[in-house]
């Protein structure tokens, strides 16, 4: 069964790694969208994905290495991660949509932060089963390209902490 086409793939770790380019990845609403969905879908799977942008592969290749022998478990990864409220209200649909995701309302709308000064804007957050549901302003992500660049790092780093991360795209 077909879901997405990926770059590389480790069926013995479950991984998953996509390089994205801007141009085909971060250009419209739609394929931010289609991209999230069928990522998520491969997450509920029981994949872990890691997604690597073409900055990161050309201009940071050491990083990109470091991340991969993370995943492969031949590296550490000593960050801590901190959840707290966000004092950024969620806009009214991103709002019923956490409403749908979680009755528990101490879980919506919280700040995901990293030691290493990343964070991310959740829907919903469980820290205690290591799951976040992650917003992203899909015109925020194509109109500023350091927005999509650190979306993608957090996430990245949330996976490799053991986090189960969702993205749902919303904006016009």
């Amino acid at each position: 069964r077909h879901i997405a086409h990926v770059d590389f793939r480790y069926e013995d770790r479950r991984l998953i790694i996509f390089t994205d380019g801007r141009q085909f990845h971060a250009n419209s609403n739609e394929t931010i969208r289609r991209d999230h969905d069928q990522r998520n879908r491969l997450m509920r799977e029981g994949w872990r994905l890691l997604e690597f942008i073409y900055h990161d592969v050309i201009e940071r290749p050491e990083h990109v290495l470091h991340l991969l022998r993370v995943a492969l478990d031949l590296e550490p990864l000593t960050l801590t991660v901190s959840v707290a409220p966000s004092a950024t209200p969620l806009p009214a649909e991103v709002q019923a949509l956490a409403e749908q995701l979680s009755a528990d309302p101490t879980q919506r709308n919280c700040r995901v932060e990293l030691s290493n000064g990343f964070s991310a804007h959740a829907i919903v957050c469980d820290p205690g089963q290591r799951r976040a549901t992650i917003w992203v302003d899909a015109a925020r992500w194509i109109g500023d390209e350091s927005a999509w660049m650190s979306d993608i790092e957090v996430c990245n780093y949330l996976q490799l902490l053991g986090w189960r991360v969702e993205r749902v795209a919303t904006g016009e």
